[in-house]
């Protein structure tokens, strides 16, 4: 035979809760102490059917005005998800496909609209020029030029770099010169960067980066 356990309150608690109760009507009486008779079926059905299609509690963000919008961005910036509720949300979310109308829906919803990062694909005249086709020609005829091969460590292939010696930002005349370009490995151009920085570069930089580079490799060779 099984046996429960019977919770019983003490006559403190039902103390408290007799005075904290007192002077309330129950759930189902109105504030003037009247019983509230309960709703009909057809009272039911008639409210459901003024309420059907109401927004109920806070509305979706997309239906706010653009100051609420603004405040609930305001209210989320900075606050993160803590790993145990993103776990949680993963698992209830685990194996549910959209059906085919929803997907629709979605794609419908979606059409026209641009992603959150879009700039209007407006580039400066720096990442225009950068993408131009003068500029891909000359690192083509430099890579040329110079056998692909890297003129400081002699290294052939591999991932290579067209330098700009004088620097592209600050001679913007010698951007497409051959005389301007020398090519490098991924590697070099990297560390010639981390020693000079990657503003006002000049030949002589480079040319002290070279006679260094040397004595370093004579030196590791002895």
């Amino acid at each position: 035979m099984q046996y429960y356990k019977v919770h019983t309150t003490s006559p403190e608690i039902r103390l408290k809760m007799s005075l904290a109760k007192k002077g309330k009507h129950p759930w189902n009486y109105n504030k003037k102490g009247y019983k509230v008779k309960p709703c009909s079926e057809e009272r039911k059905l008639k409210i459901g059917l003024a309420n059907k299609g109401r927004n109920k509690g806070i509305k979706p963000p997309h239906l706010c005005t653009p100051e609420v919008q603004e405040k609930i961005k305001k209210a989320l910036t900075g606050k993160k998800l803590s790993p145990e509720r993103i776990e949680k949300s993963r698992l209830a979310h685990l194996g549910l496909v959209p059906s085919k109308e929803t997907r629709k829906k979605l794609s419908e919803a979606m059409k026209g609209k641009r992603p959150w990062n879009w700039t209007g694909n407006i580039l400066s005249e720096s990442q225009e020029a950068r993408k131009s086709r003068e500029m891909r020609l000359w690192k083509r005829a430099c890579l040329e030029r110079d056998n692909f091969t890297d003129q400081i460590t002699g290294q052939r292939g591999g991932r290579l770099v067209v330098h700009h010696i004088n620097n592209f930002a600050d001679y913007p005349e010698l951007r497409t010169s051959l005389e301007n370009g020398i090519t490098l490995s991924k590697e070099v151009h990297i560390e010639f960067h981390h020693i000079y920085g990657n503003k006002n570069n000049t030949r002589e930089q480079l040319e002290e980066f070279m006679i260094q580079k040397k004595l370093g490799n004579l030196a590791t060779a002895l």
